[in-house]
């Protein structure tokens, strides 16, 4: 099918005009094409508009193509234009390319107008699209100012001189002026010595440390005293030098007057200390389960081997041991995941394999008196996200609905590609207009009424009675959603249930991850492997596997053997060793081996770290890395990666 396109041609020939016309429909065009001769007729031409590009003859009786691009520039149009010329030499062309053309050529080998067309008028969307773009922040930078404006808090900026740059109308307000009667004066110009030389220090020891002060100080509002909690932060230049300070506070005496919110506020404290406890409970347990479940992963697998054909009931009763050691190997994920102690992977996802994924456990976890309904778009675009933490967004969303509807109900999951646009951005604050995925979760519950929808993701609000809800599931929710650069919107009604919907961008030309294995080689060469292990169990299971492939294995049960068995002069071709172990972790034992054996190779195990930085570096630093638990196949195939790498 041919693309429509509207051409104004410079050019006094009308048979070349109608022979650039025919290039054009070759190349798949649909030309609508208006020809002039002289300047008049060009600028009555362009004041029609809507043209997507301009081809024009380098030289005319009455007119000329630098006089054409002039046109062009004058009424400040973005058209590409193409000098297609039987008589241009190269000077002139380069004086057209350097004025603004955006490609020229002889009309003698037209058969490159056709592509130079196309190539320009995508890189004039791109153009257009760019100036979107800028729009967008402008519109974005305005609707900063107005909310900074409109917030209750007091916001202020200071130089290094702890001079007023900027503050909004709350705290001028409270001042009883404009704020730009407060921009070039300093605390003492506003408040009694005492505060202003309180207020000084704290913004010089920001400024000095580079770091945030978390302040409760006195603050006058007219003659009377009250208590605001203030944050200071350094505020850095593009150079990221300190230039000043900004701060942000709110009144909070009643709040300090009161003791039963002081009390509650004990509460919340004493409740985050748990949940952190239960965290590091958590990836502690998983970590040693992990090692457990290697242990019975490579016990397993060796034994299928060693177990005939014939054998067929001793085999299934083998393959439900490893069927089960797979499920909980999902459930020690799921508690890394909950305790933030693994570095979750951010791949392109079609959310509806993590829906259909999820959906047949929630039909367990929500009672067989709910019923669940997917309704997924096909063709659904690729978004970029972590899918365990999408799955607990899927999850938390649930069970949340389930406890909306006691006496049963439906709960609906849908997806669907939609097109958020600018109109639609500009009412709702953090969305970025474009295309994305929305997830919507729809019960058929109680509903809630406005005042509850206004506080459902804050943290440990809950409408649950005591005992029932920590509080913190939709928090959750709301977190893992702003990670992936989404929004997350509510609507409801007593008595009419609940939707939510989570919108997702969308990411172009993006392949989806698939769970299909590679064909990798696994088998040994003989090359020696440095295993270093502190745990024994774990440690002679992945010797067996390691032999069973071929290969020579030097066991080593702390990093300093590993450290002695390479000043020996010990010849080995990869160091696999644990991440986390007494005394010296993976990363630094990898460090002196390399001090003595320049070169060589390394594969680091690992079911937990405490320090999930630890597993970024290594992923910026590009170091192969083995999660626990593994199998056999698994551990050949990743050594075998390593060394041919």
């Amino acid at each position: 099918m041919s693309r429509p396109i509207r051409v104004l041609m410079v050019e006094d020939s009308p048979s070349d005009a109608e022979l650039i016309v025919r290039v054009l429909q070759k190349a798949g065009f649909d030309p609508d094409w208006r020809r002039v001769e002289d300047a008049p007729e060009m600028t009555a031409a362009l004041a029609e508009q809507g043209w997507d590009v301009v081809i024009a003859d380098y030289s005319l009786p009455q007119f000329d193509a630098p006089r054409a691009l002039q046109l062009v520039r004058e009424a400040e149009l973005d058209i590409p234009f193409i000098v297609v010329s039987g008589s241009i030499g190269e000077e002139p062309a380069v004086t057209m390319m350097k004025s603004g053309a955006h490609d020229y050529l002889m009309k003698d080998r037209t058969a490159r107008l056709g592509p130079a067309v196309e190539r320009e008028l995508r890189e004039a969307e791109m153009r257009g699209e760019r100036r979107q773009a800028v729009e967008a922040l402008r519109k974005s930078e305005a609707l900063y100012r107005s909310l900074v404006d409109h917030l209750p808090q007091r916001v202020f900026l200071k130089d290094r001189g702890l001079v007023y740059v900027s503050c909004n109308w709350a705290y001028a307000q409270d001042l009883g002026i404009e704020p730009e009667q407060i921009v070039g004066k300093d605390d003492f110009a506003f408040y009694p010595r005492h505060l202003a030389d309180a207020y000084r220090a704290d913004d010089q020891a920001v400024i000095a440390s580079g770091h945030a002060k978390d302040i409760e100080e006195e603050y006058l509002v007219g003659t009377e005293t009250r208590w605001v909690h203030t944050i200071k932060v350094p505020y850095h230049d593009e150079a990221c030098a300190v230039t000043g300070v900004l701060g942000i506070f709110e009144d909070v005496t009643d709040r300090k007057r009161a003791e039963e919110e002081r009390e509650a506020l004990e509460a919340q404290i004493g409740h985050m200390q748990r949940l952190e406890s239960v965290g590091r409970l958590a990836g502690g347990v998983a970590h040693d389960f992990n090692n457990l479940l290697v242990v019975i992963f490579g016990g397993c697998e060796m034994l299928l081997t060693q177990l005939p054909q014939t054998e067929p009931a001793a085999r299934g009763r083998v393959m439900d041991v490893l069927g089960a050691a797979e499920r909980a190997r999902d459930l020690t994920k799921q508690l890394l995941a909950f305790s933030r102690r693994q570095v979750l992977r951010t791949l392109p996802l079609d959310m509806n394999r993590v829906v259909s994924g999820v959906t047949k456990m929630l039909r367990r976890l929500i009672g067989e008196d709910i019923e669940v309904v997917s309704i997924l778009q096909p063709d659904l675009a690729t978004v970029m996200g972590d899918a365990a933490q999408l799955e607990q967004v899927l999850v938390n969303l649930a069970v949340n609905a389930r406890d909306a509807m006691p006496s049963g109900g439906q709960l609906a999951i849908e997806t669907a590609n939609v097109v958020l646009d600018a109109e639609y951005a500009e009412t709702h604050p953090s969305v970025q207009p474009g295309p994305h995925v929305v997830l919507i979760v729809r019960d058929t519950g109680n509903g809630m009424d406005r005042e509850t929808q206004k506080r459902i993701f804050e943290p440990f609000f809950t409408t649950k009675e005591e005992g029932k809800g920590t509080g913190l599931g939709l928090a959750m929710v709301y977190g893992i959603v702003k990670q992936h650069n989404g929004s997350i919107w509510v609507y409801s009604e007593p008595g009419q249930g609940t939707t939510l919907k989570v919108y997702l961008p969308v990411v172009p030309d993006a392949a989806v991850e698939t769970s299909e294995p590679l064909k990798r080689r696994s088998a040994g060469g003989g090359e020696t492997v440095l295993l270093v292990e502190d745990d024994e169990a774990v440690r002679k299971v992945v010797s067996m596997m390691l032999s069973a492939h071929g290969y020579r294995v030097i066991e080593a049960a702390a990093p300093e053997r590993a450290v002695e068995v390479a000043t020996a002069g010990e010849e080995f071709s990869l160091l696999l060793t644990d991440m986390v172990m007494p005394g010296m972790n993976g990363r630094e034992l990898y460090r002196h081996i390399l001090d003595l054996r320049p070169g060589v190779k390394a594969l680091f195990m690992s079911g937990y770290t405490h320090d999930s930085a630890a597993l970024r570096d290594m992923a910026h630093e590009r170091l192969p890395l083995l999660e626990k638990p593994f199998t056999t196949s698994d551990l050949a195939a990743k050594v075998r990666e390593v060394l041919d790498a």
